[in-house]
This record gives C-alpha cells, structure tokens and sequence, in this order.
C-alpha cells in the first residue's frame, strides 16, 4: 500500500474534515440543524465527526450585523461555543438604538429589539433614543430610516397638507402639534393618534353669467 493510500484510508477511518474559511468572512457549522461551532479564516481539520455537518459561510466585511434569519435561535440556544463569537445588542423597553459604520446608519432596534454582532469585525457605534424623552423622529433621519428599509417597519408617519396643523396623539394624550409636511414617529408601546385641522378647502368655481362676459 502506498504512502497516499494509507493517509487517505487513515483520513477516512478518522473521520478528517478540512474546512477553509477566507478573510472576511465566518463559518457557522451546523449539526441536525442546530449551530455547534464558529469557524475562523483560515484552515480547520475536524477529527472524528462522522454524522453529517452542514457549513454556511457568512461574510463580515460588508457588515459586522449577523444576517442569518436563525439569529434568535442561536440567542435562545446559548452554545457557548457559538456565542463566544458574537457580541449581543439589545435595546431596553423604552428606548430605539441606532447602530452606525463608519458614520453609516446600517439598522435601528426597536424596544426589546436585540441583534448578534460579530466579534473581530468592524464594531458599530450604538446610539440610544430613550422614548420616555421624545418620540418624534428627527426630520433629517427619515430618509436614512428609508435607505435602509427600516421606515414603515419602525416608524409611523403622519402628513400634514399646506395651511393645516397637525396633532398627535399618545395614548389618548395630546403630545404635540405639526405644521405642514410629513412627520414622524417611533413606533412603541404607546398608542399613536393623528388629526388634522385647519385644512383649506379648494374654493368650488363659479359659473361666469353672460352679463359678467359683457362687463369684462
């Protein structure tokens, strides 16, 4: 038996793995569906795992937020050997987080909210709104929530046409009046009203009588 027989029957007996992971990005090993293991850049030889292990490679360059739609499994599972890689954020009851990179919005929690972050990657700048406070969205962050698909999800929006106000409402209490133009408001657990008064009314026009022709 040749030498590369023999490690190749070796390797076969030993269950030998060999995962690569490219920089910039992470490995999450799964078994029966569940996360066992955080793999790095690099090259990872995995001895003795004869049941069957599925590999998703996730990447951390574009963005340190985990993007995996498991993300809260992996919080309520609590394998150590996965959470070590990650650095949790959440959001308190009465509060809105915002998380920059490199002075870019890149998501918003909302009260209770909470997201997995990578470790070793870029870390994001984490802002808090406390609600208690104010619950109106700046003017200049309503665009920035719309880039990255976060207004409708996270903030209600009220218009207010020329020549009207505005009023809104929390929790049957009137707690500011607008003037005209589109607003916003953080969504909570606080129940949002809206009314406009004052509206202008188009004038209905008035058929011209033949004396009025003449005169003109």
């Amino acid at each position: 038996m040749t030498l590369e027989a023999l490690l190749l029957r070796c390797t076969r007996l030993l269950g030998l793995k060999t995962i690569t992971i490219g920089d910039g990005q992470r490995g999450l090993l799964y078994r029966d569906r569940r996360a066992v293991r955080v793999l790095m850049p690099g090259v990872t030889r995995l001895i003795g795992h004869h049941a069957p292990l599925d590999l998703r490679l996730c990447r951390v360059d574009a963005s340190p937020l985990y993007a995996g739609a498991d993300a809260e499994q992996l919080i309520e599972a609590a394998e150590p050997a996965v959470l070590e890689a990650f650095t949790l954020i959440e959001a308190g009851a009465d509060e809105v987080l915002l998380l920059t990179v490199d002075g870019r919005l890149v998501e918003v929690l909302p009260p209770r909210g909470r997201r997995l972050c990578w470790k070793r990657a870029t870390t994001p700048v984490v802002q808090r709104l406390a609600l208690c406070d104010a619950l109106q969205v700046p003017a200049g962050l309503l665009a920035e929530l719309q880039a990255i698909g976060r207004l409708d999800a996270r903030v209600s929006c009220f218009e207010v046409p020329d020549g009207a106000t505005g009023r809104v409402f929390a929790d049957g209490r009137l707690i500011g009046e607008l003037g005209p133009g589109r607003h916003g408001y953080w969504r909570s657990a606080r129940k949002l009203g809206f009314r406009v008064v004052g509206a202008r009314r188009p004038q209905a026009e008035r058929p011209v009588t033949a004396a009025q022709r003449q005169a003109a």
